[in-house]
């Protein structure tokens, strides 16, 4: 059996931070790109929504800000995960992984990002949430193997993710008023 790598609990406490550093990045690129197009926006932690309807072009961009961005710092933690075993660039990668897969499963309810593009685009509401997804999962994988985590290490990577999700999601919605 190959030798795995054990993490301490200062790892999953870095996690935790640079996951809810994640939302509001990813969000924050939504914001701007909103706010440059010269619309007013409001920012939460895990929405942004304009004041006033937007043409379908400014929709598009506004709502690939937040994915490119998430896919930019992905694979910047990816980059330092093989080049430096950074278990931080491992929880950049791996938390981006995380978000595009729950707001991909959350579009079976409400279009998420990639959804609402995928859709107003033509190509139905599927192809790029699944296209991010893979193209996250790829490299996810290889560093998980190139760090020599175990399932455990995943496994509680998963948990974490999950608690600081529904944090963010509750805190979100309390925020907007909808709880």
């Amino acid at each position: 059996m190959r030798n795995t790598r054990t993490v301490g609990g200062s790892f999953y406490m870095w996690f935790a931070l640079l996951a809810v550093a994640a939302y509001l990045i990813h969000e924050a690129a939504h914001w701007i790109v909103g706010a440059t197009l010269g619309y007013s926006v409001s920012y939460g932690i895990n929405s942004v929504i304009p004041a006033s309807p937007m043409t379908a072009g400014d929709h598009i961009l506004m709502s690939a800000a937040g994915p490119a961005v998430t896919l930019v710092t992905a694979l910047i933690g990816f980059y330092f995960v093989m080049r430096r075993e950074s278990l931080i660039g491992y929880a950049v990668l791996y938390f981006a992984l995380f978000m595009r897969v729950v707001a991909a499963g959350v579009s079976v309810l409400n279009l998420n990002d990639e959804a609402r593009i995928s859709d107003m685009l033509g190509f139905g509401p599927w192809l790029l949430p699944g296209l991010v997804v893979v193209l996250l999962l790829i490299p996810t994988v290889i560093a998980s193997r190139h760090l020599r985590l175990s399932w455990k290490v995943n496994a509680l990577t998963y948990v974490v993710s999950s608690l600081v999700a529904t944090a963010v999601v509750g805190l979100d919605m309390v925020h907007r008023g909808a709880l």
